[in-house]
């Protein structure tokens, strides 16, 4: 159990330290998954050796997450530049996108909704 919580620290702190914000918004995002899928969204980050990609998924489902969570385009916008400073993109593809709402499921993503999430995301943000 205390090996969660390492892990949950351990993840929040790399994707808080990339993008230059507080490891408690992610934090917030893993518990927001729920038990199975928040561990398996930070087994998922943390193996870096099997998937150099591992910690750019967290960082776009975080994303994601932050775009799902409040649209309002001031906070899109600012999410955005917190990527594009930290030398991220904020385009998103239907990859980061299915593979963000399957770890979000439990926190309200609904994964039928990808494409729309993306037309959407791609007509009023990019």
């Amino acid at each position: 159990m205390f090996g969660f919580f390492k892990k949950n620290e351990s993840v929040a702190e790399r994707i808080g330290h990339e993008i230059n914000i507080k490891p408690a918004f992610v934090e917030e995002m893993v518990s927001r998954m729920g038990a199975e899928r928040g561990k398996l969204f930070l087994n998922t980050v943390s193996d870096r050796r099997r998937d150099p990609d591992a910690l750019e998924i967290g960082i776009k489902t975080f994303f994601i997450y932050q775009v799902i969570k409040n649209a309002h385009p001031k906070n899109v916008l600012w999410w955005q530049s917190q990527l594009a400073q930290s030398g991220y993109s904020p385009d998103i593809n239907i990859q980061d996108i299915e593979a963000a709402f399957m770890f979000l499921r439990d926190a309200g993503a609904d994964i039928s909704l990808t494409s729309e999430f993306l037309h959407d995301y791609r007509k009023h943000f990019m």
